[in-house]
């Protein structure tokens, strides 16, 4: 998943651009919340892959996590997260 990760910005004038991009008002609670709700749906001892921005604020979760690959760019470092 790659779920939207900016606080909010006055940059765009598109609600659905909105929509795709801002994760709430720290850019974390979109996150946190697919977090807390995917082991409902996951099959026991399953992982959840998510792209995160260095933008991000960084925000604490029960599950464990390991970096998978990162690339950096212009203004930000991209992660691939599996947690577990």
């Amino acid at each position: 998943c790659n779920p939207p990760y900016l606080p909010p910005a006055d940059e765009y004038n598109d609600p659905e651009l909105d929509l795709a991009v801002e994760g709430g008002p720290t850019g974390t609670e979109f996150t946190i919340q697919l977090l807390s709700l995917a082991k409902k749906y996951l099959e026991p001892n399953g992982s959840i892959y998510l792209i995160l921005s260095s933008r991000m604020d960084n925000f604490e979760t029960e599950w464990q996590k390991e970096t998978v690959k990162q690339e950096k760019y212009f203004f930000e470092r991209l992660k691939l997260v599996r947690f577990f």
